[in-house]
């Protein structure tokens, strides 16, 4: 039981079991030997048999329990080295903490010292760094303690200085834009007392700025502008906080009176009240002058174009009559003298009755150059389709000879001149079927809606027009194709350009040769009577605005 107090180990209690085992046995054989001794032999196992079981039973015992205590003591002796290693690990490990933590104590109050003395070290420097001017300081102190509030009080101080820096900056920018703008630059009171004024509203009125401060704005206008001297202006700009644009007149020291171009704007305080009228005004003596140029520059050019109209229509008119007499009278010597007349002399008459004809048809289209301004009707709403149907209509019988076909998408109302746009579409519909190609001609007449402008346009499958051609077709007396047979001077798409020009309008082409062509022109959805000049651009490939 000894021996089993001195270990917990499973292999030495196993062991010791063994001995107690053996011990057993050695009491029974001793009690069986002392009872035959003592009574005699009554059978069984003779006593020197149990002499030698009990001899074998205590060898077995003796060196069981050497080997158990062995083993124990070694043990014993193992753990006791164990513990004096133990002991040994922990001084040292107790010596070693406590070097430890008297470095960490050493590093941690140096660390501190540092801390303390950091936020303190930022403020002399930030200080000394303002004092330089260079007000981008901030000291980063998030702490609750004395030094956390006197860095927040630094930073404080440091925004406040900036704002005013940048205040002062802005304050002298902005001085330095009003002395120097051009325009007339005087600022008021809400009550209209001049308070500011720059160097170009001095130069442009003629007084000093000591003259002008403290004056009442209204002075400055002459007496017939009671928008402004009755404050209608002001009030405006008091309800809106801005006028722009306002053309009024500005008196001189000298009682000159100068047009201006007025502008005004408030500011006001925080709490939204007007603190200042900001007025400015540009001299416009120049574009008023030019204004009066362009105007009677105008009117000179619309008379002369007038005239030049009238007199295109009277002289292509007056000269009808001569031609027709003298193609008719050559005719009529031709007749009378034909048996006498050789064959040079009847090609010389042909000629000259060929040349009359044609001097006629470029009279002819002259007069129809010309009616476009003179003769033009006013605008009134039109419906296209009904014009179209009118013009299917009276091209009939050379649709049919040409076996020609015209189809269309459904077209608008415009606001047009119907005769006029009459002879558009006509136009433009016979030269598509009277340039055709191989093929019996195709036609195709569609509109569609861009930006308040309606863009018709129409489309064959003629000969095209080549490329050298397309920028001339346009003009008066141009030759629409190479083809002969068709060489004539036309100008029928002059006219179509003037007719559209006058309605606000563009007209241009798209084509390729042999492979057809197709004309637009652009109509505006709302648009007044023009005037005889025409405007707008004409001729030529489509522009960037269609585009």
């Amino acid at each position: 039981e000894d021996v089993k107090n001195l270990s917990s180990d499973e292999n030495d209690l196993a062991e010791t079991d063994l001995v107690v085992k053996e011990l057993k046995t050695f009491r029974q054989a001793v009690y069986a030997y002392g009872l035959e001794v003592r009574e005699g032999y009554i059978g069984g196992t003779s006593t020197k048999e149990m002499e030698d079981e009990a001899l074998q039973a205590a060898h077995r015992i003796v060196h069981l329990t050497r080997e158990a205590l062995d083993g124990i003591t070694l043990k014993i002796e193992n753990k006791n080295m164990a513990i004096l290693k133990v002991t040994e690990m922990s001084r040292k490990v107790l010596g070693v903490a406590l070097v430890t933590s008297i470095f960490f104590t050493v590093m941690v109050a140096f660390f501190m010292g540092r801390a303390l003395a950091r936020p303190i070290h930022e403020l002399v420097e930030g200080t000394r760094r303002v004092a330089q001017g260079d007000l981008s300081q901030e000291i980063r102190v998030k702490s609750d303690d004395e030094i956390g509030e006197l860095s927040g009080s630094f930073n404080r101080m440091v925004r406040d200085l900036r704002e005013q820096r940048s205040k002062l900056v802005d304050k002298n920018y902005v001085d330095s834009i009003f002395a120097n703008m051009s325009d007339a630059l005087i600022v008021t009171t809400p009550d209209k007392k001049i308070r500011t004024v720059n160097r170009a509203a001095c130069g442009l009125l003629g007084y000093g700025e000591k003259e002008l401060i403290g004056k009442n704005f209204n002075f400055l206008f002459p007496g017939e502008e009671k928008v402004f001297r009755e404050g209608t202006i002001f009030d405006r700009l008091a309800k809106d906080g801005r006028v722009s644009s306002y053309e009024t007149n500005y008196k001189t020291k000298d009682g000159k009176t100068i047009p201006v171009l007025f502008s005004g704007s408030v500011m006001k305080d925080k709490s939204g009240g007007i603190t200042n009228l900001i007025c400015t005004a540009r001299d416009i003596t120049g574009i008023k002058e030019s204004e009066k140029t362009l105007i009677r520059q105008s009117q000179e050019l619309i008379r002369a174009h007038t005239e030049l109209q009238r007199i295109i229509f009277v002289a292509s008119h007056d000269l009808q009559e001569p031609l027709r007499t003298v193609s008719s009278y050559v005719q009529l010597l031709a007749k009378k003298h034909e048996e006498n007349l050789d064959t040079d002399t009847r090609d010389f008459i042909g000629f000259i009755v060929e040349g009359t004809k044609r001097m006629q048809m470029l009279i002819k289209g002259l007069l129809a150059y010309s009616r476009v301004s003179m003769a033009g009707r006013a605008f009134k709403q039109i419906d296209c389709e009904a014009v179209l149907t009118q013009v299917l209509t009276d091209l009939a019988p050379f649709i049919q000879s040409n076996r020609a076909k015209v189809t269309h998408d459904p077209l608008p109302e415009v606001m047009a001149d119907d005769v006029q746009l009459t002879q558009l579409l006509q136009s433009l519909i016979g030269n598509a079927i009277k340039f055709r190609g191989e093929e019996p001609p195709r036609v195709h007449v569609s509109a569609k809606n861009d930006n308040e402008t309606w863009i018709f346009s129409v489309r064959d499958n003629g000969t095209g027009i080549e490329q050298k051609y397309r920028e001339k077709i346009f003009q008066i007396f141009q030759r629409l194709h190479s083809k002969p047979g068709y060489s004539e001077p036309s100008i029928a798409l002059a006219v179509c350009k003037k007719i559209v020009e006058r309605h606000g309008g563009q007209i241009w082409v798209e084509s390729e040769h042999g492979k057809g062509s197709t004309f637009y022109f652009m109509i505006p959805v709302k648009k007044e009577r023009r005037t005889s000049l025409p405007a707008g651009r004409g001729g030529g490939r489509k522009d960037e605005r269609r585009k």
